[in-house]
């Protein structure tokens, strides 16, 4: 048995990021699906675990570690084998750079176009008695208010095109960096790899294709990453087939307006 424990959820980002660090430096963990569709991630006795009721958190011999980035870097400093930091201070800071990137730009913005394209439809199809109470445990009323506006307007709310904008215009600076090395953050492949290609992929399973030719070179790296042999173990075990098949039924019926939002600020 690992010592490890990972409560996680199938296409979180933050999720599917410390799982592919996990893989990739061959650390041993059992895994915890916490169902953030029912907010399971609200419940008392996750929230002992993790009190902001996010997901992942990990669990090492007793000791709990939640944020994503933060349980990145201390695998890094609790396992020494397999490591994803470069041991140049420069390609070390290269990689804090993209760290502070996901957390700032990407994983911000990413919940109104995943919500808006996808995740509401799910939301739609339970009754509304139902889908009012799951909101209601939601502690925070910003957070609990946007999403009402995500399921109520989807592609159309407010908070979407700004999102598009800042991603088009991070994804810019990643098209920039492979212009210059083999990944984001020199010639091998480091934690910073990891921790963008869950943003990315979003942009696969989206159908938005317009971001990809805009940026062949992003697209190599993306199928790059995907043809890595930590990809599918990292991803595939934890989402079922049939949400697979959610998602590209409703992204189909996104597709042709997030791929215009794109393609109106291809520059």
């Amino acid at each position: 048995m690992s010592d490890i424990t990972l409560y996680h959820a199938g296409l979180s980002p933050c999720a599917h990021k410390v799982r592919l660090v996990l893989v990739e430096r061959k650390i041993p963990f059992e895994g915890r699906h916490i169902d953030l569709m029912s907010k399971e991630n609200l419940e008392p006795e996750y929230l002992k675990i993790n009190p902001k009721g996010l997901v992942p958190a990990l669990i090492d011999k007793g000791t709990v570690v939640t944020e994503s980035t933060v349980i990145c870097e201390y695998l890094e400093d609790a396992y020494p084998d397999n490591p994803l930091m470069p041991e140049d201070p420069i390609k070390r800071a290269q990689v804090r750079y993209m760290l502070k990137l996901v957390d700032e730009s990407l994983h911000i913005n990413m919940m109104p176009i995943v919500f808006g394209a996808v995740v509401r439809y799910i939301w739609l199809a339970k009754p509304e008695q139902e889908r009012k109470e799951l909101l209601s445990r939601i502690p925070d009323p910003l957070r609990r208010a946007r999403q009402e506006r995500m399921i109520d307007q989807g592609l159309d709310a407010e908070d979407v095109k700004p999102a598009v904008a800042i991603w088009h215009r991070s994804f810019a600076g990643l098209e920039n960096r492979l212009a210059k090395s083999e990944w984001l953050a020199g010639d091998e492949h480091t934690l910073a790899d990891c921790a963008v290609a869950p943003y990315v992929y979003a942009m696969k399973y989206l159908k938005v294709d317009e971001i990809f030719r805009q940026f062949p070179k992003l697209n190599d790296w993306m199928n790059r990453i995907i043809d890595r042999p930590s990809f599918e173990p990292a991803l595939m075990p934890y989402v079922p087939q049939k949400q697979w098949d959610h998602i590209s039924t409703f992204a189909e019926k996104s597709k042709q307006k997030l791929n215009l939002m794109f393609s109106q600020l291809d520059s």
